[in-house]
């Protein structure tokens, strides 16, 4: 999207998500809306941050932190229907064995 599509690209940075997790000031963000560039530019430090951690775009830390929360308890939520199924599974088999 950063490389290939720019329009969706500066939706993407204007919806509601993005701008509730990232700390963009007001100034920067009315660059990205109207120059391509700028967008382009911003997208490639977007990328460096979300693939390689460096950190150069300010999060709002308590969405982040809440956000977070939520998807450890959406993992937490899948590990248990897994072991669930696992389980559901081997007995299963255990009762065709007998």
């Amino acid at each position: 999207m950063v490389c290939y599509d720019t329009d969706r690209f500066r939706e993407f940075v204007i919806s509601d998500g993005f701008t509730e997790l990232y700390d963009i000031p007001v100034e920067e963000m009315k660059k990205l809306l109207t120059d391509d560039t700028e967008l382009m530019l911003f997208g490639f430090r977007f990328l460096r941050q979300v693939l390689f951690g460096e950190n150069t775009i300010t999060l709002h830390q308590e969405t982040a932190a809440k956000r977070l929360e939520k998807a450890k308890e959406k993992l937490q939520q899948l590990e248990e229907e897994a072991r669930a199924k696992r389980q559901a599974k081997a007995d299963e088999m255990y009762e065709d064995d007998e």
